[in-house]
């Protein structure tokens, strides 16, 4: 790695940072060599920690920007046709983001402001506030929409849950969610 660089973790799915290092100079590292089996984020101190699964994760070097060290939940790696290698990284604008369960259909969607002029992917880490197994919810919010398709969650009625929900172009949004 040359001098000014630095390695970004990221979902790969949303390009949301979940962090980054500085390192020697040297190839870029796996994932895995980064984040063993996953990366704990918190958005805010208080908040749930999060183990956000390695399995959903990329690395990319990067110039070096001490914003990612100051404000992560901005910080979003862009991979264009999917490659790592010609990642870039951008900052985002904060934004609402709001999760919606329904009971009936065993389902959920995701709101955002707006009306984007393409399809906006998310990314959500759902985990019960009590010992159990988190999930992962993907989709996207079509072109021209404010919302999400419905979306199997596989939540059990009556728990609580937290959600750290990750769209595409907007800060990092935790949650706490109860399937009614």
């Amino acid at each position: 790695m040359m001098a000014g660089r630095m390695i970004v973790v990221a979902v790969r799915r949303s390009g949301h940072a979940v962090g980054a290092i500085t390192m020697a100079a040297g190839a870029t590292p796996a994932v895995a060599d980064v984040a063993g089996a996953a990366v704990p984020y918190r958005l805010a101190p208080g908040t749930p920690v999060f183990d956000v699964p390695a399995a959903d994760l990329a690395v990319a070097e990067v110039e070096f920007d001490e914003r990612v060290f100051q404000d992560v939940k901005r910080a979003r790696m862009l991979f264009p046709g999917g490659s790592e290698q010609s990642a870039s990284l951008a900052f985002v604008k904060a934004g609402t983001v709001e999760v919606e369960v329904d009971p009936e259909e065993d389902t959920l969607v995701i709101k955002a402001p707006g009306s984007p002029g393409e399809d906006v992917p998310f990314w959500a880490l759902i985990q019960p506030q009590e010992n159990g197994p988190s999930s992962v919810v993907t989709g996207e919010i079509p072109k021209g929409g404010v919302q999400s398709e419905p979306v199997a969650h596989g939540l059990t009625k009556g728990d609580t849950y937290s959600a750290l929900v990750l769209v595409a172009g907007l800060t990092a949004h935790q949650e706490e969610i109860t399937v009614p």
